[in-house]
């Protein structure tokens, strides 16, 4: 359970960190797009979901490496 914990406070704690760097690209990208709140929430869903996918996948490779490291010695 601390481990979770931990593993939301850092998450929690880059989001600031995200905003500054994805914001000033992905905000008006998405105020240009002009399809009210619901489509904003939309497309916004759909992006935030593809960076999941890329930490999800990331962290597999990572994984898996890990494991091969530790065979191979």
């Amino acid at each position: 359970m601390h481990l979770l914990a931990e593993a939301a406070l850092l998450g929690l704690a880059s989001g600031p960190g995200c905003l500054a760097s994805c914001g000033p690209v992905l905000l008006p990208a998405l105020a240009a797009q002009g399809k009210g709140l619901r489509g904003t929430a939309g497309l916004l869903s759909v992006f935030l979901s593809g960076r999941l996918a890329g930490y999800l996948s990331f962290s597999v490779l990572a994984w898996a490496a890990g494991l091969a490291a530790a065979l191979a010695v």
